[in-house]
């Protein structure tokens, strides 16, 4: 099984300010009558290391680098021995190994939790939260995925 993260002209769109990925069905939450929302990412130029639309950029040059013309839709590709499409178990080590060394003591699990928490907690609607981050029970969230955070 390879990543949602595609891109091909169906799954993937750069607007210049920002860019779009429509994630391919098949997510553990997806299902014929509800599936994903789109990632919409925007340029970030305050804070350039945070600027995401710069690293997609960045990471596809250097994919290209690598593939020398070979065709892998995947966002995310091998970056050892053959050219292919990476894993989830792949993606999930690199994540890990990524909040490891920012001493984050959190699964690569984690993310949707924290980011649905963190737009309840900034003001957006549940059912937004709801919709975008797939679930179908506002119950499922509260009793598995919501996190109050005290703000410092």
């Amino acid at each position: 099984m390879t990543s949602l993260l595609s891109i091909d002209g169906d799954n993937y769109q750069d607007l210049g300010s920002s860019v779009i990925f429509w994630p391919a069905f098949g997510s553990k939450t997806d299902i014929a009558a509800q599936r994903q929302s789109d990632w919409k990412l925007a340029v970030q130029d305050r804070c350039p290391v945070f600027n995401i639309v710069k690293w997609i950029r960045r990471l596809l040059h250097l994919r290209e680098v690598r593939l020398r013309g070979k065709r892998i839709s995947a966002l995310f590709i091998t970056t050892r021995e053959r050219l292919a499409a990476a894993t989830r178990a792949v993606i999930a080590g690199w994540v890990r190994s990524a909040l490891l060394a920012a001493r984050i003591d959190a699964s690569p699990r984690s993310f949707r939790s924290a980011v649905g928490s963190s737009r309840l907690n900034s003001g957006s609607s549940l059912d937004d939260v709801l919709s975008r981050g797939n679930w179908r029970s506002c119950r499922t969230f509260f009793n598995h995925y919501y996190r109050q955070v005290q703000k410092s």
